[in-house]
């Protein structure tokens, strides 16, 4: 694990004891029963405070998940109205698996749910943009800007496929990844139709 404690591992351990998070390295690809998926390289969750990361990976995306989880962590310190945010007093991540598994809800109810789900992220990906360049974590930011985008994108597909497909990640091919943008200054509330097209091409069973 020699290879792992550079600068911003440290200040993630360091953060971890001061807020008692529990911090988790797991010795393989991926974690078993994470909100159903099986090759989940990483997580935060705040009751209890928890961040887990999968290291059995490229050591460049280890990184990225592990400033990702961090910075969902930051958004949880700060209350940020992102990650606080409700659909009607109820948890939008609740009702988006509930549909997913087949309970019915009005469309607009879904709509609003994963756009609170998407933009929770954006904030998190713009917060791990920031911990990349302050901690000189050796990530490149257009590829992280890129993956990134083809993520967040994706939640706008779900809106149409009813389908979170775990072992199809947007971000793990090129033909998605190189549509996107190298920042992320956009507006992701709407995914262009010849994306949409790509992952109908790519991440459909």
């Amino acid at each position: 694990m020699a290879k792992y404690r550079n600068r911003f591992f440290k200040h993630v351990q360091r953060q971890c004891k001061k807020y008692k998070i529990k911090f988790i390295l797991l010795d393989k690809h991926g974690f078993d029963g994470t909100e159903g998926d099986t090759s989940c390289g990483g997580y935060f969750i705040d009751n209890p405070l928890e961040i887990g990361i999968a290291t059995e990976t490229h050591y460049k995306d280890v990184l990225a998940t592990l400033v990702h989880e961090f910075s969902h962590f930051e958004q949880f310190q700060d209350k940020s109205p992102f990650y606080t945010k409700k659909y009607r007093g109820l948890d939008p991540g609740t009702l988006f698996c509930n549909w997913l598994d087949g309970r019915e809800y009005k469309k607009a109810t879904i709509n609003s749910c994963i756009d609170i789900i998407r933009d929770c992220e954006l904030d998190c990906d713009r917060r791990a943009l920031v911990n990349i360049r302050k901690f000189k974590i050796p990530i490149g930011i257009k590829d992280y800007c890129r993956k990134s985008s083809a993520y967040l994108h994706f939640h706008n597909f779900v809106k149409l496929s009813r389908k979170w497909e775990y072992k199809k990640y947007p971000g793990t091919f090129p033909p998605i990844v190189n549509k996107m943008p190298t920042n992320l200054d956009g507006d992701y509330s709407k995914t262009p139709k010849e994306i949409i097209k790509l992952y109908r091409k790519y991440l459909s069973s």
